[in-house]
């Protein structure tokens, strides 16, 4: 073991304890219930029908999460998919703030302080939206940990040490390609260990071997079948998901078309959630020029890579989008600055570290639970419901953005809501293999494929109804409303009479799904949903068409629906117009 570090004791394994029965009593509660505006649509309908996630798989998640399906399953076979893996989101990250508070101890850091950071990262909003959904971070932040925890309690001339520390990174690296923020860290670490080592050739090969070892996981892509992406058949389909070669190497912070910088938006939360991470920056670089320890020194240049990857940091320019983005890596992000607050805490007044990171939490934590709060977050189902209840037999869907295209994945394949119904998500069809996977189900020669172009073409020919939508999807039974309306003005050049507005009003407010009325607003996407969607469609009909003599009806239909008074929306459209 290093002598950076400390031996933990009984008493470290009962506050990691607390801390780890905290989180759960926070997060369970929590957890979402149905599909939200994330990955979650994808993952749990992967994990469910035994098919394989986007590029890179995610085999460690998929193995872990299958085993747990099918053990629910044969216990309680009605229970939630989707609820169930956001248990396993929840326990994930309940355990990444033990391990985070075992990796503070070990670097020295005082006990009250590695407790007070763990509990604040543990309710940072970020860390609570994502341990409420079903996302493969959670299960991220425990690997990262566990490879942190084993660099640190690495003995230079232990077999066993380098074969646990190699198989911890080997499992990081397998899982998710954000390891490699800590690269420098990992090297530094690793380089002293070996030089100290007395056969640092065995213990070298000892750790390339096992750190090797976990890759083999992807073997089990083979055994589960095709969704988005196609099933591996050699090692080299195999090489192609471990480096996301048909999703983009890093192509969640990749320049590209609607899309815009956040890294300010990151500072911004850190600011208000945990602004003592930001001074550990200026006394990191204070200690490193003082003591130049190996661990200062590592620190600091993994500052580089994470700040690299901040500056790097491009968003959907979507509200929506935005927030749930921001949610995946904001936590792995100030992991970071937590270990090196940690680290430093010693050198810092321990009442003085721990009074900077408390009073900020109680101005943020109603917040941050209300943020997180996804077991009453119905407003994507109701969406997805809408959209699906106007579809006509057989349609295909080609959906854009993650809650629209995942959700509708989701509702129609797990939950088999409208399963004649084909979904395809619209910003991967540009991938060859994507495309051709899709392409499968409507192709009669399986000895060729079609162009997207000629795919059109086929199921115009077949009278197949097709539907794309884009960032935000209007369900047809509400925008017919508007469709019919507004073609009457343009066509006619006459307004429809307030006895048809009202009629055509009255049939849409019946619709309005029940769960607008419980939408969070902390949350973000649901107000944006019932604003922009239910509500707007009444909205932009009144902005377009402001002589409609019935356009106040609808502008305070609008105004009702938008505040979530939705009851009273349905009451006003019930009575007599005027």
């Amino acid at each position: 073991m290093s002598a950076d570090v400390v031996r933990l004791s009984l008493c470290d394994y009962v506050l990691a304890g607390i801390l780890f029965l905290f989180a759960v009593l926070v997060y369970l509660p929590r957890v979402a219930a149905t599909v939200q505006p994330s990955d979650g649509g994808e993952i749990a309908t992967a994990i469910v029908l035994n098919k394989i996630i986007h590029p890179p798989g995610y085999p460690l998640y998929s193995i872990i999460a299958s085993a747990l399906f099918k053990v629910a399953e044969a216990i309680t076979p009605t229970f939630p998919p989707y609820q169930l893996l956001g248990f396993f989101s929840a326990l994930a990250q309940a355990i990444a703030g033990s391990l985070l508070y075992f990796c503070i101890r070990m670097l020295k850091g005082d006990a009250l302080v590695a407790f007070a950071l763990s509990a604040s990262w543990l309710l940072l909003w970020p860390t609570v939206f994502t341990a409420t959904d079903v996302e493969v971070f959670s299960l991220h932040h425990v690997v990262l940990l566990l490879a942190l925890l084993s660099l640190l309690r690495l003995s230079p001339d232990a077999v066993w040490s380098f074969v646990w520390c190699g198989s911890t990174i080997g499992l990081a690296i397998a899982h998710h390609h954000t390891i490699v923020l800590w690269a420098p860290f990992t090297l530094l670490l690793l380089g002293r260990a070996l030089i100290k080592s007395k056969s640092r050739w065995m213990m070298a090969i000892a750790f390339i071997v096992s750190s090797a070892a976990p890759l083999l996981l992807y073997l089990h892509l083979m055994t589960r079948e095709s969704f988005g992406f196609n099933r591996p058949e050699s090692l080299l389909d195999l090489l192609n998901y471990f480096l996301r070669m048909s999703y983009g190497s890093f192509s969640l912070v990749a320049n590209s078309d609607g899309q815009v910088w956040q890294g300010a938006e990151v500072f911004q939360v850190m600011l208000n959630g945990a602004p003592m991470y930001l001074v550990a920056v200026v006394l990191l670089v204070v200690d490193t020029a003082r003591s130049r320890s190996i661990l200062s020194v590592a620190f600091l240049v993994s500052l580089a890579t994470h700040l690299w990857f901040i500056a790097k940091l491009q968003l959907p320019f979507d509200e929506t989008m935005n927030y749930e983005w921001i949610g995946r890596f904001f936590p792995l992000i100030c992991l970071y600055f937590a270990l090196v607050l940690g680290y430093l805490s010693p050198r810092i007044n321990r009442y003085v570290v721990v009074a900077t990171l408390v009073v900020p939490l109680c101005f943020t934590v109603r917040e941050a639970l209300e943020r997180g709060d996804a077991f009453t977050d119905r407003s994507v189902q109701a969406e997805l419901v809408s959209a699906l209840e106007g579809m006509p037999p057989h349609a295909v869907i080609l959906a854009g953005a993650d809650r629209l295209a995942m959700g509708l994945i989701y509702v129609t394949e797990v939950e088999l809501l409208r399963f004649d119904v084909r979904v395809a998500a619209y910003s991967l069809l540009s991938d060859p293999q994507y495309q051709q996977n899709f392409i499968k189900n409507f192709q009669e020669n399986s000895s060729s494929y079609l162009t997207l172009s000629e795919l059109i073409t086929v199921l115009h020919k077949r009278e197949v109804p097709l539907y794309a939508t884009l960032d935000v999807t209007v369900p047809t039974p509400y925008l017919a409303v508007i469709y019919g309306m507004a073609s009457k003005i343009v066509q006619k050049g006459e307004y429809p009479t307030i006895d048809e507005g009202y009629e055509q009003l009255l049939s849409v407010c019946r619709k309005l799904p029940q769960q607008l009325e419980t939408i969070n607003e902390k949350r973000g996407h649901g107000s944006y949903i019932r604003t922009h969607l239910f509500a707007g469609v009444f909205e932009t009909f009144v902005e377009d068409f402001p002589l409609y003599p019935g356009a106040n009806l609808f502008r305070l239909v609008a105004r009702l629906i938008s505040s979530g008074r939705i009851a009273q929306a349905r009451s006003v459209c019930m009575k007599t117009h005027y």
